[in-house]
């Protein structure tokens, strides 16, 4: 019988937990490799910190706001001096 919609793959989350804890045991080495790759291969050591940036620090998008202008100034512009010293 397959299961109802919404409910999770247990496969799939037990897959997930286990790789979460993989990933957690190894935290200590990954931050001593990154040390010593920084002291011995810069080049090497940036490239793979530019590459981890986008999984804890959001990407930057470039947006564009335009602001659509009347052609015309509004008509409660219009009023000139010249207008007022002839009244």
């Amino acid at each position: 019988m397959p299961r109802k919609k919404g409910t999770p793959n247990k496969i799939t989350r037990d897959v997930r937990e286990l790789l979460l804890e993989i990933v957690e045991g190894q935290m200590d080495d990954v931050k001593e490799t990154l040390g010593e790759m920084k002291k011995t291969d810069k080049k090497t050591y940036l490239k793979i910190f530019v590459a981890l940036l986008p999984y804890v620090a959001p990407k930057c998008v470039h947006q564009v706001t335009e602001i659509n202008m009347p052609a015309k100034a509004p008509s409660w512009f219009d009023y000139s001096i010249n207008e007022e010293s002839a009244a």
